[in-house]
């Protein structure tokens, strides 16, 4: 991912002093750096559609892993902890930071590691940038934003930038300011190297089409992303907030550690699937029988899976009232190419006529009653068929694929997932099971 390309210059955070002595004392104070030019930073919402989770434990990994090869340059910085948190700035509004205690050193004879004996915390805010046809009309610009690897046809995503936001001395106990009485030429060449690396840092990437595109298929209209809501309580949360839909209360709170095997994990607003739910059973139970007429389909999400309701009547007999239900389990299984898919499973359908003394009569008399009692029915939601409803499996960056391993439908819509990164990091065999 694009972001783990700036966490190498983290890594080495631009110490690069091109020599084996510290350079004299500052003399003047480094440039801040300047604006990347991605607009206007998203404003916060406080509802989302679409959360995306990632867990500290994954990104810090990721942190380590690119520090297995030793370096050869003449100075740099050893990584301590990687931590996420959620903080408040003087005015009371949030800060989203990530925390990365670093350790300058000099590579001294014998290509030995020489400490400087100072540490710092690099504190660095994440930022968000809504990148849309209408944030950033130029479609050649908002791809080059979107599309950091190479070429792409996305046109939709968010951007999440680390900006500086503190140095802090821990031998000082106190944040680096030029000037202060603390100020020497370490701080100095610190502060200068890691504003450096602000120019250079590349932000992480969400591209949301393939998001897009699931949420406009299960509203059956087109679905834009209209604001941005973060939580970094520990784990990295991102929300989406679509235009379509109920979006819920956005909280910052994270729901992987009810999966402590997983690395990221994915919440839809129930609201889409229902909504997909309610389409679909209306559209096949009318091209099974055009008398059937759909009142209302009720979705109620359980640990089992989703039951569906249905409620209408039959052009029959002066009308007939029915009701109809069925179970519906989700599940995620592995096809013999390798890609995780989520499937659909549907229960036996049961179905229940609402008559009078001479409805029954009539429908008795009627070749309705075969048909409704198993064509309708199991028209809806084909019973015991489980069809692929798409692929749940990214790209996550060199190396990394990240794919979902379980679902959660208790009164949610929550897929998790590993990495195969993580997997590989920590000898774990491949999830879920193999599609029967």
């Amino acid at each position: 991912m694009a972001y783990l390309k700036w966490l190498l210059l983290v890594v080495i955070v631009g110490v690069c002093w091109a020599c084996d002595t510290l350079p004299g004392p500052a003399s003047a104070c480094p440039p801040a750096p300047a604006d990347p030019g991605y607009g206007m930073p998203a404003t916060p919402v406080s509802t989302s559609s679409l959360n995306i989770e990632l867990s500290q434990g994954y990104l810090r990994e990721r942190v380590r892993a690119l520090m297995d090869a030793p370096s050869t340059a003449s100075s740099g910085v050893e990584i301590g902890t990687v931590r996420l948190s959620q903080e408040t700035d003087a005015q009371g509004a949030p800060l989203h930071l990530l925390n990365v205690v670093i350790s300058p050193w000099l590579r001294g004879n014998g290509d030995s590691l020489v400490s400087l004996q100072r540490s710092y915390e690099l504190k660095l805010q994440l930022v968000p940038y809504l990148i849309t046809p209408v944030t950033e009309p130029d479609s050649a610009r908002r791809r080059t934003l979107l599309c950091p690897n190479g070429p792409c046809t996305n046109n939709s995503g968010l951007l999440l930038r680390f900006a500086f936001y503190e140095l802090f001395s821990r031998i000082n106990q106190a944040p680096v300011v030029c000037g202060s009485a603390n100020y020497d030429m370490i701080d100095g060449q610190v502060l200068t190297s890691v504003y450096k690396s602000m120019e250079t840092a590349k932000p992480i990437v969400v591209q949301a089409d393939g998001l897009l595109k699931m949420a406009s298929d299960l509203a059956g209209t087109p679905v834009q992303v209209t604001g941005v809501a973060l939580g970094s309580d520990l784990e990295l949360k991102v929300g989406l907030r679509f235009d379509v839909g109920i979006p819920g209360v956005f909280d910052p709170q994270v729901s992987l550690s009810h999966f402590p095997d997983a690395d990221w994990g994915v919440s839809l607003d129930t609201s889409l699937l229902s909504m997909a739910v309610r389409r679909s059973a209306i559209a096949q139970a009318t091209a099974t029988d055009p008398r059937l007429s759909i009142g209302g389909v009720n979705i109620t999400y359980t640990p089992f899976g989703f039951e569906v309701k249905a409620a209408g009547t039959i052009n029959l007999c002066g009308g007939i009232s029915f009701t109809a239900s069925t179970l519906v389990k989700p599940q995620l299984c592995r096809k013999s190419d390798g890609r995780v898919v989520l499937q659909v499973c549907s229960g036996k359908a049961e179905t229940s006529p609402q008559t009078n003394v001479l409805q029954v009569i009539c429908y008795l008399g009627s070749q309705f009653l075969g048909s409704f009692s198993g064509g309708w029915a199991n028209a809806v939601i084909k019973t015991g068929n489980c069809p692929d409803m798409g692929t749940v499996s990214f790209q996550a960056g060199p190396g990394d694929v990240l794919y979902g391993i379980k679902l959660d439908t208790d009164n949610i819509f929550y897929i998790a997932g590993r990495s195969t990164f993580m997997d590989g990091r920590l000898s774990r065999t491949p999830a879920p099971a193999d599609c029967n």
